[in-house]
C-alpha cells in the first residue's frame, strides 16, 4: 500500500489527500498526467499554410501579369502593322520618280514622238497592209515599254531594278529599229492624172472630155 511522502501514514489506492497530515498526494492509480504538444508542430504547419498562401499569389499574380502582357503586345502588335501598312500606302502615293525612271520615261517620249512623226507622214498617202500592220506593233510595243517602265518604283532589290531597265532599253532599241522600217516601207503606188497626147492621136482630160482644138483659117 503507497505512503504519504509528508507524513509516511499509508494511502489508500486512488487517495489524493493524506488523512493524517492534510498533504495532496497522488498515489497509485492516479489519473495520468497529460503528454504536453511540441509547439514547434504549430510552427511547422502555420509557416507551410503560409508557404503555399504566398506560392498560390504569386501563382495568380503572374497568371494575371502574362494574360495583361499577352493583351497589350497583341495591342502593340496590331498598331504597328496598322502603322506600317499606312506607311507603305503613304510611301506608294508620295513616292518620287527615280532618276534611271525619269531616263526611261524621256527615251519612250522621244521614240513615241518620232513614231508619231514617221506615221503621220505615212498616213498623207494609201497606207498598205504590211504598214498598218507595222504601225500597230509599234504603238503596243511602247505602250509596253511604258508598263515596264513604270514597275521599276515597285522593284526592291537591285538585280530586279536592273533588269527592267535592261529590257526596257533593249525595247526602245528595238523600237526604233521598227520605226526605221515602217518609215523606208514601200508606199502605195498613187493614180497617175490622165494627160493629153499630141503627135496625131486625140487626147483627153482628165475629166475624159476631147479637148478643144482652136482651128486656123486657110
Amino acid at each position: 500500500m503507497p505512503k504519504c511522502p509528508h507524513c509516511g501514514e499509508q494511502v489508500s489506492v486512488g487517495q489524493e489527500t493524506c488523512f493524517a497530515c492534510g498533504f495532496k498526494v497522488r498515489a497509485g492509480r492516479g489519473r495520468r498526467a497529460k503528454k504536453r504538444v511540441n509547439p514547434l508542430i504549430f510552427v511547422i504547419a502555420g509557416s507551410t499554410l503560409i508557404v503555399l498562401a504566398i506560392v498560390l499569389a504569386i501563382v495568380q499574380s503572374a497568371g494575371r501579369h502574362r494574360k495583361a502582357a499577352a493583351e497589350k503586345a497583341a495591342v502593340e502588335l496590331a498598331r504597328v502593322q496598322d502603322s506600317v501598312r499606312r506607311a507603305n500606302q503613304d510611301t506608294a502615293k508620295a513616292r518620287p520618280e527615280s532618276k534611271d525612271l525619269t531616263k526611261l520615261n524621256a527615251d519612250l517620249d522621244e521614240v513615241e514622238k518620232r513614231f508619231n512623226e514617221v506615221d503621220a507622214a505615212v498616213r498623207r498617202g494609201k497606207v498598205t497592209s504590211d504598214q498598218s500592220r507595222l504601225s500597230t506593233s509599234i504603238r503596243f510595243e511602247i505602250n509596253r515599254l511604258r508598263q515596264v517602265a513604270a514597275s521599276l518604283p515597285l522593284a526592291t532589290k537591285m538585280a530586279d531594278q536592273q533588269k527592267i531597265m535592261a529590257d526596257v532599253t533593249e525595247g526602245i532599241r528595238k523600237v526604233r529599229s521598227m520605226i526605221n522600217d515602217f518609215d523606208r516601207a514601200p508606199r502605195a503606188p498613187t493614180r497617175p492624172a490622165a494627160t493629153t497626147t499630141t503627135g496625131g492621136k486625140e487626147g483627153t482630160t482628165p475629166s475624159g472630155r476631147k479637148p478643144h482644138v482652136k482651128e486656123n483659117g486657110p
